[in-house]
């Protein structure tokens, strides 16, 4: 599992790939939050990266938002289903399916 996050105006961060959930678990608790938009896209391109690098077998979106333009963000995002990237992303406030790519 890797970590990806943004917050802010620009930082957008991943963590060391990692096999344990506690783990997990410690780095999320680590990140606070601050003000700014999105960065959906920034993540998209970190995982078409990876991918590059390695075999990934899934993406997990959380987020609150989506302020970004969708027309951008749906071509990343269909690369990254022509890799068979099997992608999700969800709304926090209800944790709600929005989308799926597999």
């Amino acid at each position: 599992m890797q970590l990806v996050y943004y917050r802010g105006l620009s930082e957008c961060r991943s963590s060391p790939w990692i096999s344990d959930a506690t783990r997990l678990a410690g780095l999320m608790e680590k990140i606070d939050c601050r003000g700014g938009n999105t960065q959906i896209a920034k993540v998209l391109a970190h995982a078409r990266r990876e991918t590059g690098k390695t075999r990934v077998q899934a993406l997990v979106v959380v987020g609150d938002a989506m302020e970004e333009s969708v027309d951008a963000l749906s071509t990343t995002a269909g690369e990254l289903g022509m890799l068979e990237y099997p992608s999700s992303c969800f709304r926090k406030a209800r944790m709600r399916l929005l989308s799926s790519i597999s």
